[in-house]
């Protein structure tokens, strides 16, 4: 199988864009949020079929803290 490593780094990877793609790997669960508590933002990731949620946030600085809540 061919597969892109950039798509199983994790963590919070800034785009060029601005945007940041957050991404955990966690097979076991079946849901995970993000969450901002600077804004009090909960954030519903989604799950490939690898295992890893993710979500991109748009309207984000770098710097900002953020953590991940598993079902």
């Amino acid at each position: 199988m061919d597969r892109d490593i950039t798509s199983t780094v994790t963590g919070a990877i800034l785009q060029d864009n601005g945007a940041c793609l957050f991404r955990v790997w966690s097979p076991l669960k079946s849901a995970m949020t993000l969450h901002l508590p600077g804004d009090g933002r909960n954030i519903t990731m989604e799950k490939n079929d690898l295992g890893y949620f993710e979500v991109t946030v748009t309207d984000i600085k770098p710097g900002t803290r953020y953590f991940y809540k598993p079902d």
